[in-house]
């Protein structure tokens, strides 16, 4: 049986490697990041909103933020088509 000593140094060696690996772009997994926060707050202001009355004033706020995060979510959707043409490109 081999036993595994892992130590800070082992750890970033391992992390360092798996992203190479892969060559995940930090633009990439910042647009999914950014696309996944998005989402939730989309959602938790799609709860937030009362059905009956929607044009109350006190809706509005979270329409308006319902509107800005499916504007970000295009903006994040134009960065991801993006990075995927580069990728292609670079082929």
């Amino acid at each position: 049986m081999k036993i595994i000593v892992l130590n800070e140094r082992h750890i970033c060696k391992q992390f360092q490697q798996v992203f190479n690996k892969k060559k995940m772009n930090k633009i990439l997994l910042f647009a999914y990041l950014i696309s996944i926060i998005t989402i939730s707050l989309i959602i938790f202001n799609l709860i937030q909103v009362e059905i009956e009355n929607i044009f109350a004033k006190e809706n509005i706020k979270f329409i308006v933020m319902i509107l800005a995060g499916l504007s970000c979510l295009i903006i994040m959707g134009i960065i991801i088509v993006n990075e995927k043409i580069k990728k292609i490109k670079k082929k």
